[in-house]
């Protein structure tokens, strides 16, 4: 498999030129409908110590029936096996939101490449490393998000969840997917660097796993939390 390549093309933004050409068969949005809609860093701690940190970006192109959302990172981290750069690439369809394509590129103590597609009512998704390759499939069912384990950004897709809802979540490095549900939703303030700000709190659960999500009020993913790994995401400022 050939690594990520964003390579721009005539009246294309960058970033989407690249997705679309490994991603789409659609043509791509022109320039002028791109917009930045949240970008920034996260600030990545294990058991209350620094690991790491997460620069990301998230672009729409177009509106309602035909946004198309392109989110990306530059993620390097610290793991028991050393250190390690990786480049979650999403997009994501529609006023829906659903996840049409993925691609994760891990370079550095663990090595991997994941390519994902929707085919009907799956996914179809390839990994590659240096023990060999593998397919597998996941399931689509409406309201499918996906949800790369280690990374922040991808919860602003859950922004518009409510008290109640069962979310599908597929996480690919982890090959495997779970049914969020969730269990509260608050609003409260929470502390971004030296700033204070409203955010809305949003708890779900699933067997063995919960995490808790703070948005603002734009829908950008202030923190995110899951106990159960002592992880935490913390976004450093609201500037991007």
């Amino acid at each position: 498999m050939s690594p990520i390549a964003l390579l721009p093309r005539p009246g294309v933004h960058p970033l989407l030129a690249g997705v679309f050409a490994f991603l789409a068969p659609a043509p791509p949005p022109v320039a002028g409908q791109s917009a930045v809609v949240d970008q920034g860093v996260y600030r990545i701690e294990v058991g209350g110590e620094e690991m790491g940190a997460e620069r990301f970006s998230i672009r729409r192109a177009g509106i309602l029936s035909d946004a198309v959302y392109i989110a990306d990172a530059v993620m390097t981290v610290r793991s028991p096996e050393g250190r390690e750069e990786a480049r979650p690439l999403l997009r994501v369809r529609g006023s829906d939101e659903v996840p049409d394509g993925y691609q994760l590129k891990v370079s550095g103590a663990r090595e991997l490449e994941i390519r994902m597609n929707l085919a009907g009512p799956r996914f179809v998704s390839r990994f590659s490393s240096p023990r060999g390759r593998e397919e597998r499939e996941f399931r689509a069912r409406r309201g499918t998000r996906i949800l790369e384990a280690g990374v922040a950004h991808h919860h602003y897709f859950l922004r518009a969840v409510e008290e109640g809802d069962v979310v599908h979540v597929v996480v690919p490095r982890e090959r495997r997917e779970l049914e969020l549900k969730v269990t509260s939703v608050t609003t409260e303030e929470i502390s971004i660097g030296p700033t204070v700000v409203p955010a809305r709190r949003v708890a779900l659960e699933a067997p063995g796993e919960g995490r808790i999500v703070w948005f603002g009020r734009q829908g950008q993913v202030l923190r995110v939390e899951i106990p159960s790994r002592k992880w935490v995401a913390v976004r450093t400022d609201l500037t991007g």
